[in-house]
């Protein structure tokens, strides 16, 4: 019994990463039309950073209450960036999502930086 407890502690140390890194123009999680809009008049914050992060118990079993490793998680993100800069969309936006796998769980992690824009309350 020791020794199996040993080699799952052994194999849970061992571990392999995924990383996607990829740069967008905009993002939003809203309907928003900007076609007629000046942006570079309405308010910003800059380098805002909005997170999701998810746990898989032996990579199958989600405990974040969704199983999709990439998408939901970055709609996540993006509507964390929002909450924290306060405004309606991400402008020169960079997304990361990490997934951690080890023996028996996983991690799946959205990471998104840019500058969001307030388009309510522009000059």
């Amino acid at each position: 019994m020791k020794k199996l407890i040993l080699l799952l502690c052994i194999l849970s140390l061992s571990a392999c990463a995924q990383a996607v890194h990829f740069t967008n123009a905009t993002l939003s999680t809203r309907d928003i039309n900007v076609s007629h809009v000046n942006l570079n008049k309405m308010p910003k914050t800059k380098n805002v950073i909005g997170e999701s992060s998810c746990y898989y118990i032996l990579g199958l079993i989600p405990t974040c209450g969704t199983y999709s490793f990439g998408a939901q998680g970055i709609d996540e993100a993006v509507n964390d960036a929002l909450i924290k800069g306060n405004g309606d969309i991400i402008t020169d936006a960079q997304v990361k999502i990490q997934v951690l796998n080890y023996i028996l769980f996983a991690e799946a992690k959205s990471t998104v930086e840019g500058t969001v824009v307030k388009l309510q309350g522009g000059k």
